[in-house]
């Protein structure tokens, strides 16, 4: 006959029984020894536990103290960057407008540029200067004729008033 094993043991709870009884009269043997230690034990025990409770609870209010602080020094930097953010974007805007200024500028002076540049150049009469035969022709020199034309223009650019806005 083949014998099948449960999950454990059928001598279990006497083993077991006889463990607890064993210590029960090795405990029950001490008490009265060390009933005072006992005492003392549970004493400081009791004395260790009021100090941590203490501990705690000072802990507690340390703690929500700080956390009032870190709340109100956040509320100040927030502000502060608000005040800063607010400052920047007004400083922008008035750069935004400067740009916008010099720029119907610069646009308004390429106008007269190219007004003045459609306009033919007038011949300079300069004393001391021969003028020539009929017939001869007149040698010019592309670097003088630009040179020419560019101060031309900014002579004539300097005649005109220019309002400043």
């Amino acid at each position: 006959m083949r014998r099948t094993l449960t999950k454990g043991s059928h001598r279990l709870p006497f083993v077991a029984s006889a463990i607890l009884a064993a210590g029960a009269l090795a405990v029950g043997g001490c008490a009265d020894v060390s009933g005072d230690a006992l005492q003392q034990d549970v004493a400081q025990l009791r004395q260790d536990l009021n100090s941590l409770t203490l501990n705690v609870h000072r802990s507690r209010g340390d703690t929500e103290t700080v956390v009032g602080q870190i709340d109100r020094r956040t509320r100040e930097q927030s502000a502060e960057t608000n005040k800063q953010l607010s400052a920047l974007n007004s400083r922008l805007d008035a750069l935004s407008q400067d740009v916008a200024r010099v720029s119907a500028r610069i646009d308004d002076l390429s106008q007269r540029v190219e007004t003045l540049a459609r306009q033919p150049a007038p011949s300079p009469k300069r004393p001391g200067w021969r003028r020539r035969p009929p017939g001869a022709r007149r040698r010019q020199d592309p670097i003088l004729c630009s040179t020419s034309a560019a101060s031309h223009l900014v002579s004539r650019l300097a005649a005109t008033s220019v309002p400043e806005p």
